[in-house]
């Protein structure tokens, strides 16, 4: 099972994947830039793993407290992931 973690609610941008084996993670202070950080460490982790969104088991996400430009990426990730289809 392979889950995808990802929170930007904080000034940290913050992206793991794993499961039952452990999990790989990426951090970085991201003070306002969690839009233009997170993608590329969603990227990062699943060219290590040698997997897709597609064929993650789950994905969790941080809503965190305000409606940000991160918290739209997140949801655009989520939803990339269900259907295949960004909008």
């Amino acid at each position: 099972m392979q889950i995808l973690a990802l929170d930007a609610s904080t000034e940290w941008c913050s992206v793991a994947l794993g499961g039952e084996g452990g999990f790989d993670e990426r951090a970085q202070e991201a003070g306002q830039r969690h839009s233009e950080l997170i993608l590329p460490m969603v990227q990062s982790l699943l060219e290590r793993a040698g997997t897709s969104l597609a064929q993650l088991d789950g994905i969790a996400f941080g809503a965190g407290p305000v409606a940000d430009g991160a918290s739209a990426s997140k949801a655009s990730i989520v939803r990339l992931s269900s259907t295949g289809s960004p909008g």
